[in-house]
């Protein structure tokens, strides 16, 4: 199979951001496959063998999709959105969930388990899309991460905005936002600033909540992460207003190619070694008077097509690069 994909891109049939890396793989003359999950089994064939320690340590065998991919000569996989294992709808409710868990412990299973890079490893995106996890491991980094409370005692939220100046603000626990009965977004869920007569709301019960000091902020900076390389964006109003969630303002937006300081660029590189990512994307305030960077959110499959149109900065070709080096 001489002419076997080196490179497996792991999305959905439509995802115009991996198109972007799929480019350069195509003009770099990478041979590459790309698979959903969804296609597994109707349209994705898998076969893995585990032989005798003479024959080689890992899994080897192939899969079939709209190629042959053998499994021992892939370098890396782009795991990007793994698509959820599709079992035929005729069989009964009970045996297509166990014909589910079961083809996402044969494919995702054999892949995760290779001996290639993956950009990144789902088990490592899965702890590090913890909120707690990731903001108490920031801070062991050496990174500032605003003073923060998790709590579901609305008694307790009164005695920490007194302690952090009086300003507060709630920030989602999940970034998928709300989803309606059927599994789709319905409503994203923005950082919000928690008036007074509200840090002792009852519906806090309900469930955890995240609250965190308000910062007084310049300007947020987007740090986009790529194997060695960071890839820093300041993000703006164009209008001068405080933007407490840029997210919710994309048509006030202005975008320029900043810096991380060397303090925090060694702190993110660490911290992405810590939680075993190659790639994420990281959200600082930055602090107005003091200039202070202040971490605020960690996301190991965070977007960043948007910024590479608006500034030129080339996430896609590095990403591409990385998938081609040796693991």
């Amino acid at each position: 199979m001489p002419d076997s994909p080196r490179v497996l891109v792991v999305t959905a049939d439509v995802d115009p951001t991996a198109d972007h890396v799929i480019r350069h793989l195509l003009e770099r003359g990478v041979s590459f496959a790309r698979i959903d999950g969804a296609h597994f089994p109707a349209g994705l064939s898998l076969t893995a063998t585990l032989g005798a320690a003479e024959k080689g340590e890992g899994w080897s065998g192939s899969m079939w999709g709209l190629r042959e991919v053998d499994l021992t000569r892939l370098r890396s996989v782009y795991w990007r959105r793994a698509g959820d294992v599709r079992p035929a709808e005729a069989l009964p409710a009970e045996q297509r969930q166990w014909c589910a868990r079961q083809g996402r412990h044969a494919l995702w299973g054999v892949l995760r388990s290779l001996p290639v890079r993956l950009v990144n490893d789902p088990a490592a995106v899965e702890g590090a899309e913890s909120k707690p996890v990731n903001l108490a491991a920031a801070r062991a980094c050496g990174l500032v991460v605003p003073p923060t409370l998790i709590t579901n005692r609305p008694e307790d939220v009164p005695p920490f905005a007194a302690e952090v100046g009086g300003r507060i603000v709630y920030k989602p626990l999940d970034g998928r936002g709300l989803r309606d009965k059927h599994g789709r977004p319905s409503r994203v869920v923005y950082v919000t600033e928690v008036p007074t007569g509200r840090w002792e709301d009852p519906g806090i019960r309900a469930t955890g909540h995240c609250f965190q000091q308000l910062i007084d902020k310049d300007h947020d900076l987007r740090v986009t992460v790529v194997g060695r390389q960071m890839f820093a964006v300041e993000i703006r109003s164009a209008t001068g207003r405080d933007l407490l969630d840029w997210r919710a303002h994309y048509a006030d937006l202005d975008y320029r190619i900043g810096e991380l300081p060397e303090p925090e660029s060694l702190g993110v590189a660490r911290l992405l070694k810590h939680l075993g990512l190659h790639f994420a994307t990281l959200d600082f305030v930055v602090e107005k008077g003091t200039g202070r960077h202040l971490l605020v959110d960690v996301n190991p499959a965070g977007q960043w097509a948007w910024l590479e149109y608006r500034t030129g900065i080339p996430i896609s070709a590095s990403i591409a690069d990385l998938l081609m080096e040796q693991p």
